[in-house]
């Protein structure tokens, strides 16, 4: 049985490929290379906790601030499964 995180997890994935898909051929890889900067709410999944390490959920370590692209949020979301990616 999946966690309902994880059922976000993957939702989240296929609108950024449906919404990539509704791009011009042409355009699609721009459109990954996008650059997407980390909300303070997003990094918050991410936290250190001098006497359990990083939180129980798993996360790419995302910072507030910090930008990447989409393709690079994608995969931090879908291969540790980063929480603080979604």
């Amino acid at each position: 049985r999946l966690q309902p995180a994880s059922i976000t997890k993957v939702v989240t994935s296929l609108v950024i490929m449906e919404l990539r898909d509704k791009v011009p051929h042409a355009l699609r890889n721009r459109f990954m290379k996008e650059r997407v900067p980390v909300s303070k709410y997003a990094s918050s999944f991410a936290f250190w906790n001098a006497e359990h390490g990083w939180n129980s959920g798993t996360n790419a370590k995302l910072r507030a601030g910090e930008e990447y692209t989409v393709r690079e949020l994608l995969y931090a979301l879908m291969l540790p499964s980063g929480n603080d990616a979604a």
